[in-house]
């Protein structure tokens, strides 16, 4: 279970960072 919310954790930190990088270029 630690390993898998280990691995969660850094995919939603990852998607996190993908949508900040849209937000940053789609801004008008």
């Amino acid at each position: 279970k630690g390993i898998y919310a280990k691995q969660h954790s850094i995919k939603n930190h990852h998607i996190h960072k993908t949508k900040m990088l849209h937000i940053d270029i789609f801004r008008p």
